[in-house]
């Protein structure tokens, strides 16, 4: 049986954004500014920005932003 312990990593890895990923942020957080009544699904938002970013990216972004605290007022 194997037990989890046994190996050394963590699952989750926190690194810093690359350049790619701010971009996806920056462009989502105009988004919103330009669009502060919708309400979007994340999957929503990677299909409409896939032209420009991979899904996993815009998810990333997605995430900074509401850990960065977006729409708080």
């Amino acid at each position: 049986m194997v037990d989890w312990d046994d190996f050394d990593f963590e699952l989750e890895s926190q690194r810093e954004p690359d350049q790619y990923q701010l971009s996806a942020r920056e462009e989502l957080a105009d988004f919103f500014e330009t669009n502060k009544n919708g309400v979007f699904f994340g999957n929503q938002l990677a299909i409409r920005h896939e032209d420009k970013f991979f899904h996993w990216i815009t998810s990333r972004a997605l995430s900074d932003l509401i850990d960065r605290g977006l729409g708080e007022d």
